[in-house]
């Protein structure tokens, strides 16, 4: 067995690459070496060389996961970065929404009091208006009254000045009858 002196089983170099024995037949083919092992019995033997390469290729694929976890990694902290940031803007916008709400809200109650206080106001216009309306109609009986007393005024008027003159023409015929 000196031939094989060096030499470690693959349940060896599972040990101490902390693997299983099928990760080290993997291994194995991977490198294309699998011509490279030596039966001694029913034990698989494996040269240090080949223990060597078989380490290399192991760490290697570890490097290899470690490097593709640490750029995972990194794009995962770059995807929850921008998605921090793009969570940081909505919430601003939203909470600028919000404000926006409230001033449009507040100004709105504003409108409605300032639209009640209008309204009323137009209402006591309109009542004042229908009592103007009600004065006038008044006023326009009072003319019409004052029209119609003035028209019979204008009619005794000039009857009375009819007749004054009927008697004066009459008092002129009498005094030329009888000489006054």
């Amino acid at each position: 067995m000196d031939e094989y002196k060096g030499y470690i089983t693959i349940g060896e170099m599972a040990e101490k690459l902390d693997v299983s024995k099928p990760r080290i037949h993997q291994l194995i083919d991977a490198i294309n070496a699998k011509d490279e092992t030596v039966k001694s019995g029913r034990v698989s033997l494996i040269s240090p060389d080949l223990a060597d390469r078989i380490e290399k290729r192991q760490l290697a694929g570890k490097e290899h996961i470690v490097s593709n976890a640490d750029r995972l990694k990194e794009a995962l902290q770059n995807r929850i970065e921008s998605y921090t940031e793009e969570n940081n803007k909505l919430t601003k916008e939203l909470t600028e929404a919000n404000d926006t709400i409230q001033i449009i809200s507040h100004e709105n109650d504003l409108l409605k009091r300032a639209n009640i206080e209008l309204a009323n106001r137009i209402d006591d216009l309109k009542k004042q208006l229908d009592s103007k309306d009600e004065q006038l109609r008044a006023k326009d009986e009072q003319i019409n009254m004052a029209n119609q007393l003035t028209d019979q005024a204008q009619r005794l008027q000039a009857e009375s000045q009819t007749k004054q003159k009927l008697l004066e023409e009459h008092k002129g015929l009498w005094s030329r009858l009888f000489g006054n």
